[in-house]
């Protein structure tokens, strides 16, 4: 399972998971550091930040990517296989960001 994935299984299960008492919920905590091997352990809150920015992060890229073969779709004689290949996306992200510029 991606370390993404579990990061966010182990957020809601902090969130919303009662766990009843607070031994309880320290042992939860041990368990999780051993699993993750992370001894800079991040509370609750600085976790949901780190996986916002994470998304956001992400967001980002596509949202450039997104320009990049606009670009080159606007301005080259690119095969959108070509096009696909220079910006490491797949034909799918390509042709999705074309059917954009159509409409």
């Amino acid at each position: 399972m991606p370390k993404e994935k579990i990061g966010r299984l182990i957020g809601f299960i902090r969130t919303y998971v009662y766990l009843g008492d607070s031994q309880l919920f320290h042992k939860f905590e041990e368990e999780i550091k051993l699993i993750i091997k992370n001894p800079a352990h991040m509370g609750i809150y600085e976790q949901i930040l780190q996986i916002d920015k994470e998304d956001a992060e992400e967001r980002g890229k596509a949202v450039g990517k997104a320009e990049v073969v606009t670009n080159l779709l606007n301005n080259t004689d690119f095969d959108i296989q070509t096009i696909a290949s220079l910006v490491g996306e797949s034909v799918d992200f390509v042709i999705e960001v074309k059917n954009k510029l159509h409409t």
